[in-house]
């Protein structure tokens, strides 16, 4: 159903209908296309970033980062372009998380460093642990 479909129905119903301009236009953008679902998810994934950058995550090239909102991150960490946290990972302070990193449902200490273009599902890094660039950990009891 779309909202037109929705006021229509009310109006039919005898309901009062009002108009409301919202002051910002993105918090009630359509998707009826996989061209506005795009711009529907950038807006989201920009959001999430500029809150925790401003909870104090450095972010290079946050447009290019996406972190779940399940996820919490430890203040002073660096995630490098490209970096997806998801799942409920969560992030010890003053963590750097290299380039093209893959983060799913793990949890990190605080100090931690992940290299560029490892993939880690499942695990718990103990803090000041250090992994190699192209890592790959897939739960706690595998290397």
């Amino acid at each position: 159903m779309y909202l037109t479909d929705i006021v229509a129905l009310a109006v039919t119903g005898g309901h009062r209908v009002e108009r409301y301009v919202t002051p910002n236009p993105q918090d009630v953008l359509g998707v009826n296309s996989r061209v506005e679902l795009a711009a529907a998810h950038k807006e989201i994934q920009h959001r999430r970033n500029t809150e925790l950058m401003l909870q104090g995550i450095t972010m290079h090239g946050p447009e290019t980062i996406s972190v779940t909102a399940t996820s919490s991150i430890g203040k002073d960490t660096l995630l490098m372009a490209g970096v997806h946290i998801q799942g409920a990972s969560t992030l010890g302070a003053s963590c750097r998380i290299e380039p093209g990193v893959i983060l799913q449902n793990c949890n990190l200490g605080d100090n931690v460093k992940i290299g560029a273009y490892s993939i880690l599902e499942n695990c718990t890094l103990p803090a000041e642990t250090i992994l190699a660039p192209y890592s790959r950990r897939f739960s706690d009891a595998s290397t």
